[in-house]
């Protein structure tokens, strides 16, 4: 079958703009945002790179060599996604 030892070089340094599983989530959780107001497809792009560039904040502080990386990215995306949220609630304000 297909074996987990893919020949990942350690010294290879991890990029979320590119990593399969990070561009994945993202858009993921950026069309769950604009399915609901006050969001629609015209913040598609904002989104994405915002989520992107707290991934690439955080990232620097990954060690490889402790747990995997993907739950590491699925909270950070999550707590931004909830922030974004509270935020756009915090905006309208319409109460």
């Amino acid at each position: 079958g297909d074996s987990p030892s893919t020949n990942a070089r350690s010294t290879s340094v991890f990029d979320p703009c590119t990593d399969p599983f990070t561009t994945a989530l993202i858009r993921k959780k950026v069309k769950s945002l604009i399915s609901k107001p006050p969001f629609n497809r015209a913040d598609q792009e904002d989104l994405y790179q915002e989520l992107l560039a707290t991934i690439v904040q955080c990232v620097e502080k990954i060690d490889d060599n402790v747990g995997h990386r993907n739950p590491y990215i699925t909270a950070i995306v999550q707590r931004q996604v909830s922030a974004i949220r509270r935020r756009s609630k915090a905006v309208k304000r319409d109460h």
